[in-house]
């Protein structure tokens, strides 16, 4: 099975909203115990990250248990801003419990803002079993100054059941 979090074109890219950056993922089964998530692949300049401090932040920063590291797509010179869907996707490590919750943790506050539209999925065997778009109905949070918790809502009825429930932090 795998996670995938996108944000496509198609949410789109005035006011420099194109953008993916992640401090961390989790995801927990029925009894709340995190499944362990394994990097799998990402778009282009969302898997070579944007180098800061002699650092790559790519994907893989996403699932390595530390908070205070984050992603970022690469962008500034020589990289062309809105040419790609930027995505970062993960195996969840077998054997896992039913999924219940999935917990997107952003350090960046301008990330609240620039969740609406992205989009979270799980997907087996290549078909998407649970997606979860994410509108400006569904974040709920400050998304400004020091940040604060950004709530999305999952609507139920969505496979796997019971329904994941998603939490995008800032």
């Amino acid at each position: 099975m795998l996670l995938k979090l996108e944000r496509p074109l198609s949410a789109g890219t005035g006011n420099d909203m194109h953008h993916l950056h992640v401090s961390e993922i989790e995801v927990l089964d029925v009894s709340g115990a995190k499944i362990e998530l394994r990097p799998h692949d990402a778009s282009p300049f969302v898997k070579k990250g944007y180098r800061s401090e002699g650092v790559f932040l790519s994907y893989e920063k996403a699932v390595d248990g530390d908070s205070a590291t984050a992603t970022h797509n690469d962008f500034g010179p020589g990289v062309q801003y809105g040419s790609e869907d930027h995505w970062m996707a993960f195996s969840l490590a077998e054997p896992h419990g039913t999924v219940r919750e999935v917990h997107i943790v952003a350090k960046q506050p301008a990330w609240f803002c620039r969740a609406v539209g992205a989009r979270v999925s799980l997907l087996r065997d290549g078909a998407v079993v649970w997606e979860h778009v994410f509108t400006e109905e569904n974040v709920v949070g400050s998304g400004t100054g020091g940040g604060g918790d950004v709530r999305c809502e999952v609507p139920l009825g969505l496979q796997p059941t019971p329904a994941p429930q998603v939490c995008v932090c800032v």
